[in-house]
């Protein structure tokens, strides 16, 4: 990932420079501040409310007001983020002037990463900053549709740390690791689980997804929403967890009795439980204690949009009174957590445990934010960059790493357009969720994987029925100009006459690479048994 420090000044002296933000100005007017030394003529832009908040509305004059204050200069807040006013105002901006756009959370074309909004935002500019990290797990025209029109699209250093503390926290924790995880979706919620099973010492499961959890291991769990048709996959990450792990699930729950609460040991099948209870929050303030690092994504109680969360409040209360700035360190992650303790909290509470909202998920989960994946610095103009489809099927197994390893050999890496493809196959379940939670794992390693050979990972797709020939209709889809596959195994034989990547071999249009094919293998598609390649 390129930042803004390492473009060289003469890109950036006398240049107009789009600067994406997050809606907190302190932080911003580090970026903005730098780029004022330099004499860049910025326009800035930013988004407030929106998806899981409020509904957005048009900036308050406070946010200039605030901005202007806090860097010393005038800034001037125009109506619009797009159109003729907006572009005669840029066209009229001098170096050290600063020009705010209207909130872009109001339109939906940006939403829908339109492309006429995107390249209409990159004619204001000739270079655009990305320093938002909120919005970056979001394909929006101002993060990702943008960046194909600007030659030179970069980090700012506000993202570009944020993302290096949410890496090093996750992925090299100070021992003991404790992670405690609410909120509901079990599905975008196991993919982080098994994301930070590797590293964690304990683990806390609260909020609505306890009681799924609860329900997979046979415990009574009363009107609390349970997400049936993920009960196996639970039962399958509670035995790989108990191996790596202390795994904790509430002990005691509060229920609605009556106009109040009260607290039991056991839920009956009438009760309507609300948050966890007195032991359970006990519990898990004994886990914090001696915890080096402290992850906390989601809330507590089953539905903080609707109840008040007490365990939050009182868990947040242990963080702050027991964790030194010396060496415990906690982070707290996702928009309904931190909605749930700014009802009770003020940020006197938070001052020393790192904040972060959505998009840390998709980090902590191992996922890819397309904000990022778009940045790029193009000797000519974006627009003029033609990046060659090449598709790589992947699976758990070995083959596919060795797929990759392969790929790195025969890509242009800079001219490559790299496509996933995961196909469950017809004799497994076709329900999309499952797919995506089984496959999850399997797209994060092999970006990895691929990452160590300075390829990226362009799409991630899934798709069910026979694996090869989805694998050969999407290579149409998408007219590939190569397939890369790792050999099969014996158990594709089942798959048909030939495995897997024989009948692709044999049926594609285009050149297609294949690594070392086991001996038992029937396909003819080996020279001299190392690597085939078919003439398109």
């Amino acid at each position: 990932m390129v930042t803004i420090q390492q473009i060289p000044l003469e890109k950036i002296r006398g240049k107009r420079i789009l600067v994406l933000i997050d809606p907190n100005i302190e932080k911003a007017a580090r970026t903005l501040g730098s780029l004022i030394g330099k004499s860049a003529k910025l326009i800035v832009a930013t988004h407030v409310g929106g998806p899981g908040g409020q509904s957005p509305t048009k900036l308050k004059l406070d946010f200039p007001k605030e901005l202007s204050h806090t860097l010393g200069l005038r800034v001037r807040k125009l109506h619009d983020a797009v159109g003729w006013g907006v572009t005669r105002a840029v066209l009229e901006i001098k170096p050290g002037e600063i020009i705010l756009l209207e909130n872009l959370s109001l339109y939906p074309q940006d939403a829908a990463n339109e492309v006429a909004f995107a390249r209409q935002l990159a004619s204001l500019c000739d270079v655009f900053v990305d320093d938002a990290l909120e919005v970056s797990h979001r394909a929006l025209a101002s993060n990702v549709g943008i960046t194909r029109w600007t030659p030179i699209s970069v980090a700012g250093p506000w993202l570009a740390s944020r993302l290096k503390e949410l890496e090093d926290f996750c992925t090299n924790p100070t021992r003991p690791f404790l992670a405690i995880v609410g909120g509901g979706h079990i599905e975008s919620k196991l993919p982080l689980l098994y994301s930070l099973l590797p590293n964690i010492d304990r683990l806390f499961v609260g909020g609505a997804l306890a009681f799924s959890f609860l329900k997979a291991l046979g415990q009574e769990t009363g009107t609390a929403p349970i997400e049936v048709r993920f009960l196996g996959l639970i039962q399958d990450f509670v035995r790989k967890a108990e191996m790596h792990a202390e795994l904790a699930l509430p002990e005691d729950f509060i229920v609605r009795a009556g106009e109040g609460t009260r607290c039991v040991s056991a839920l009956s099948p009438t009760d309507v439980p609300v948050d966890i209870g007195v032991h359970s929050r006990a519990r898990l303030t004994d886990l914090m204690t001696g915890a080096y690092s402290i992850l906390w994504v989601g809330s507590l109680g089953v539905c903080a949009q609707e109840n008040r969360a007490t365990s939050d409040w009182e868990i947040l209360q242990q963080l702050y009174a027991a964790i030194p700035r010396r060496w415990q360190r906690a982070l707290l992650a996702g928009c309904e957590l931190l909605s749930s303790i700014s009802k009770t909290a003020d940020s006197s509470h938070c001052s020393h445990l790192s904040l972060f909202g959505d998009a840390a998920l998709s980090v902590i989960a191992g996922q890819r934010l397309p904000a990022i994946e778009a940045l790029h610095v193009d000797a000519v103009g974006a627009k003029d960059r033609v990046r060659k489809p090449v598709l790589l099927p992947i699976s758990g197994s070995h083959q596919t790493v060795e797929a990759v390893r392969l790929l790195s050999r025969h890509i242009d890496i800079e001219n490559a357009e790299i496509h996933l493809l995961y196909v469950q196959a017809d004799s497994q379940t076709n329900d999309d969720a499952g797919a995506r939670l089984l496959s999850q794992p399997i797209f994060t390693r092999l970006a990895h994987e691929l990452a160590r050979y300075g390829l990226t990972a362009h799409h991630q797709v899934i798709r069910h029925g026979d694996p090869a020939a989805q694998i050969l209709e999407y290579a149409n889809q998408i007219h590939a100009e190569l397939i890369v596959m790792g050999s099969c195994s014996s158990s594709e034989l089942n798959h048909g006459p030939y495995c897997v990547p024989g009948r692709v071999f044999d049926n594609a249009k285009c050149p297609v690479l294949i690594g070392h094919v086991a001996v038992d293998c029937l396909a003819a598609t080996l020279v001299n048994g190392q690597v085939s390649e078919k003439s398109g």
